[in-house]
């Protein structure tokens, strides 16, 4: 791969969007365009060439600064994976149990809670053995 500077991703890049661009450079290569043909050269092993989705998947992905299309797309996965959403967070959570920010299993008492000290809702430090 030459010294080429490679562009940004969108800042919410959206793997069908970057479908969308492979399949149309791969049209765009194919018929000849010469600005297709200069990203293909640019990014591709073979240089110059009418690409197939496959090579232009990975043209694609190296103008973004990845070495191949599985990677850009490990890392769209993994920037769904991590993203801050809170409004949707909230609303998936809110038939469950809203306002729980941490809902535990078995009505938000851990297994050892009663061991430990707890009566009801009240906690007895008298209770607990050393206090």
């Amino acid at each position: 791969m030459n010294d080429v500077p490679t562009a940004e991703l969108p800042e919410q890049p959206s793997l069908e969007q970057l479908r969308k661009q492979a399949k149309d450079l791969r049209d765009l290569a194919g018929a000849g365009v010469p600005g297709a043909l200069e990203l293909v050269a640019a990014n591709h092993p073979r240089g110059a060439h009418a690409v197939t989705l496959t090579g232009a998947q990975l043209v694609v992905a190296r103008h973004y600064g990845f070495s191949s299309w599985a990677r850009l797309k490990r890392h769209l996965e993994m920037i769904e994976r991590y993203r801050r959403a809170p409004d949707e967070v909230a609303a998936a959570g809110e038939p469950d149990g809203a306002g729980d920010r941490y809902p535990l299993p078995g009505g938000g008492r851990g297994a050892g809670d009663h061991q430990a000290g707890f009566v009801g809702d009240d906690y007895q430090l008298g209770s607990v053995a050393g206090v």
